[in-house]
C-alpha cells in the first residue's frame, strides 16, 4: 500500500485550510488504524510537521508502517508549501528515524534535524535522500551521508546551517545542490568539495550558483548548470582546472571525462563559450540557457 496525502491549496490562515487540514489528519489516522499493513510509502505535506507534531508521531508509530521503504515529507508539486516558511523550523518526531533499517527512499522538508536525532543512525539500504528547506549542522549532514553505504542519489535544496560541505562516498552516482529561497539570518550552502566519489556521474546546480571543487570523481560525465554572473561568478576547480564563471583561470589537464555540460548567463558571448569548451575536449552535449 502507498499512502499519499495531499491537501488542497488554500491560504494558510483561511478557514478552508484549517478544515481541510483537520479532515486530512482524521482520514490518515483512520486509514492507519484500520489497515493491517504493510505500507510501502508514506507521504504527507511537510507543514503537518509544524501544525500537528504529536499526530505525525502517532502515525509514524503505527504498526502498519513497519518495514516502511519510502518516507516523504515534501510535496514539491504544490508550490504554496515552498513559501510557507514557519520560523523556527520544527524537528521531525523521534519516531521518524525508526525506519532507518528499511528505508530505500527518504525526503525531509521544512524541518530542523537536530544533532541528537542522528547520533549513531544507520541507513543500510537507503539509495535516495533528499533534504529540502532543512536546517541541519555540518556535522549531522556528514553523519547522515556517511551512514548510507549504498546511497546513489543525493538532493540538497535550500539547506541551512552548512556553509561548506565535503563529500566522500563510494556509492553516490548523482548529486543535486542549490539554494532558491535563502532564509534570513541562516547560513546557506555556498561550497561543495567532492573529495572522493569514484561512482559519481552527475553533479547538478539547482538554483543559486555555488562554488564546486572536485578532487576525485573519475566518472563524472554530466555537469551543470555553470552560471556566469558578472557580480559574483561561482568558482569551479576540477583537478588542475580552475574556472571562474565562464573564464578559464588555469588549465593543465583537460576535463576529458565530462560529456554533458550546461551553462547559463545573462549575456552569452560566443568566443567565451568556445574558450570554455576547450576545457572539455570530449564534450558531446552542450546546453546553453539565457536568463532573459
Amino acid at each position: 500500500m502507498d499512502l499519499y496525502a495531499k491537501l488542497e491549496v488554500y491560504p494558510r490562515n483561511d478557514k478552508k485550510f484549517t478544515d481541510a487540514n483537520e479532515a486530512l489528519a482524521s482520514a490518515i489516522s483512520l486509514i492507519l488504524s484500520a489497515h493491517p499493513g504493510p505500507v510501502r510509502r508514506f507521504c504527507v505535506p511537510p507543514h503537518i510537521l509544524q501544525d500537528r507534531p504529536a499526530t505525525v508521531d502517532a502515525w509514524l508509530s503505527s504498526l502498519a508502517l513497519v518495514n516502511l521503504q519510502e518516507l516523504d515529507f515534501w510535496d514539491g508539486k504544490d508550490m504554496i508549501y515552498r513559501y510557507m516558511q514557519p520560523s523556527p523550523l520544527a524537528p521531525p518526531p523521534a519516531s521518524t528515524f525508526r525506519f532507518s533499517a528499511t528505508l530505500l527512499v527518504a525526503t525531509f522538508g521544512k524541518c530542523e534535524v537536530l544533532d541528537s536525532s542522528v547520533e549513531g543512525i544507520h541507513f543500510p539500504h537507503l539509495k535516495q535522500l533528499g533534504l529540502e528547506d532543512v536546517s541541519i549542522s555540518e556535522g549531522s549532514l556528514h553523519t547522515i551521508i556517511s551512514s548510507c553505504p549504498v546511497l546513489e542519489c543525493l538532493l540538497l535544496k535550500d539547506i541551512f546551517g552548512v556553509g561548506c560541505l565535503r563529500i566522500s562516498s563510494s556509492s553516490l552516482r548523482s548529486i543535486g545542490v542549490g539554494v532558491d529561497h535563502p532564509r534570513e539570518n541562516l547560513q546557506f550552502l555556498q561550497e561543495v568539495i567532492i573529495v572522493d566519489a569514484p561512482c559519481l556521474e552527475r553533479f547538478l546546480y539547482l538554483g543559486m550558483p555555488i562554488n564546486l571543487t572536485v578532487i576525485s570523481a573519475p566518472k563524472l560525465e554530466t555537469l551543470g548548470c555553470l552560471i556566469d554572473e558578472w557580480f559574483h561568478p561561482p568558482r569551479l576547480v576540477f583537478g588542475t582546472a580552475s574556472i571562474q564563471g565562464f573564464k578559464v583561470v588555469s588549465l593543465t589537464t583537460a576535463l576529458s571525462n565530462v560529456k554533458t555540460l550546461a551553462i547559463a548567463s545573462d549575456f552569452i558571448d560566443l568566443d567565451t563559450v568556445i574558450e570554455l569548451m576547450k576545457c572539455f575536449p570530449c564534450l558531446e552535449k552542450l546546453y546553453i540557457k539565457g536568463f532573459h
